[in-house]
């Protein structure tokens, strides 16, 4: 994980459950792993969609549990975990 001020988390199916509850995620993802930079993007779910990106930078869209799992994991991504009274859906399977 890098350093920051944030309470991050990798929990990518805590994340993937918190958008389809309809919540906008505001995460960090690896632009340029090689050099260590590091971007931040919006996670956030559109119709069947899950879009992580920012402006006009697309990091990855998906539709299913799975490819969601595997692009959080290929990105590095690590998202704020937000405060506040939210309920989240547990998974069914």
């Amino acid at each position: 994980m890098m350093k920051n001020l944030y309470l991050t988390s990798t929990n990518y199916e805590e994340l993937f459950w918190l958008l389809n509850d309809g919540l906008k995620i505001i995460c960090f993802v690896d632009y340029d792993s090689e050099h260590g930079i590091v971007d931040i993007a919006k996670a956030f779910k559109q119709g069947d969609w899950i879009d992580v990106g920012v402006r006009a930078l697309v990091y990855f869209t998906v539709n299913s549990q799975d490819e969601f799992l595997k692009c959080c994991q290929k990105y590095n991504l690590e998202w704020i975990v937000p405060n506040g009274d939210h309920q989240v859906m547990e998974s069914k399977g």
